[in-house]
């Protein structure tokens, strides 16, 4: 990145960094903080990256957005899905637990649940969230999907290179045995399959220098929460314009312009 602005011939670099790029925009912030202009950071991780331990917050993810699904649900009996958030969850854990002993159309129990997940970061998704629950459940043929893009097995393969050599993952697999164990009962909603062993376990190299949390910039940072769904919520235009008078208001009142 820092190459990047001096390519560009910029004395200092202007970043926005979602989720992962969050990660980059802290550390390049830490490291050249002399050189760093206007960053914005949306949807943080964790103070450690995309480690571990910040995967395995997923599960925890989960069990605070679930309850949102679990509502829309019986709003829209049409789905079958339960009539009260209560019941909703029950069947979402039987039927998970039904796919976990007799897989059906190729969906084991783990690959229900993460589907789940993927699909509950916006109010947007719940819909088709719920039709494919449905065919699942009812054992229809389940609603067809958007093809993977182009150069995804590449996206996939850059990511693990990427993480395994950013931050230090468990290699014992008795030590991810533990995990997993105590997941299950943290986490019933998500499982655990972010507490199980990964590539990076057998990575051939590590990174000379793991990752470091950001520093504190003092009266120069501004936090701006916004409590709804999302993730990478500038991306959407009604939060940008949110954001935006939000800074602004902070720039008024905070550095007196």
């Amino acid at each position: 990145m820092d190459q990047i602005r001096a390519v560009l011939g910029e004395e200092k670099l202007s970043y926005t960094g979602y989720s992962y790029g969050t990660d980059l925009g802290a550390v390049y912030t830490t490291m050249f903080p002399q050189r760093s202009d206007r960053i914005l950071l949306d949807s943080n991780l964790g103070p450690g990256g995309l480690d571990s331990d910040g995967g395995r917050l997923f599960g925890l993810g989960m069990e605070e957005r679930f309850p949102d699904f679990a509502k829309f649900a019986p709003a829209n009996p049409k789905y079958g899905l339960g009539s009260t958030p209560e019941e909703v969850t029950s069947n979402y854990h039987a039927l998970a637990a039904r796919l976990d002993a007799s897989p059906e159309g190729g969906i084991d129990g783990a690959m229900f649940r993460n589907g789940v997940f993927g699909r509950i970061y916006a109010d947007a998704n719940f819909p088709a969230l719920a039709e494919l629950w449905h065919a699942l459940d009812k054992g229809q043929k389940l609603p067809d999907g958007p093809p993977d893009p182009p150069g995804t097995e590449n996206s996939l393969a850059s990511h693990l290179y990427v993480i395994c050599g950013d931050t230090s993952w468990p290699k014992s697999t008795a030590t991810c045995q533990r995990d997993v164990a105590a997941d299950h009962e943290r986490f019933p909603l998500y499982g655990a399959s972010t507490a199980n062993i990964r590539p990076c376990a057998d990575w051939p190299k590590q990174a000379r220098e793991f990752h470091q949390a950001l520093r504190a910039q003092g009266v120069e940072s501004q936090l701006v929460t916004y409590p709804e769904e999302g993730h990478g919520v500038r991306a959407f235009p009604a939060l940008t314009d949110f954001l935006t008078r939000s800074l602004q208001w902070f720039d008024r009142h905070l550095r007196g312009l």
